[in-house]
């Protein structure tokens, strides 16, 4: 898998979010700007005045690959929720679609336990924001 498929996984993850009525999605040309792997995902989240980020990374052996993501609080880093999904390395595109698909899925249900969710989704190249802590 190459550096461009957690960009990919991120639009493809973006493009889910936005479907959930409770989340408010920006644009992955706006998560790109928070590319770099050194940055500090719930850093990111304060510069852009959000509640929390969806901060993800994936690994691959053989023909597995295993994607974990952890929602922190953009306000002081702490852990609000955390999973990690296991696929084949098939189809680039349909990889992105499911996992991306599980990961909504699982964060959806998460977030629909909150008390009046609201929502921003900004990033993940191996990193997507989200906005809300409690």
């Amino acid at each position: 898998v190459d550096p461009s498929f957690g960009i990919g996984m991120a639009d493809a993850l973006i493009t889910k979010l936005c479907n959930l009525k409770f989340v408010k999605v920006m644009p992955t040309s706006t998560v790109l700007r928070f590319v770099e792997p050194a940055q500090t995902p719930w850093l990111a989240g304060s510069d852009l005045e959000i509640d929390a980020v969806l901060d993800g990374l994936y690994q691959t052996e053989g023909e597995r690959l295993r994607l974990s993501v952890q929602l922190v609080c953009g306000a002081n880093g702490a852990m609000l929720w955390a999973a990690t999904f296991d696929a084949e390395l098939t189809n680039r595109f349909a990889l992105q679609d499911s996992l991306s698909e599980q990961v909504a899925g699982a964060l959806a249900e998460t977030l629909g336990r909150l008390d009046q969710p609201r929502l921003s989704v900004v990033r993940q190249n191996r990193k997507t924001n989200l906005r809300r802590c409690s």
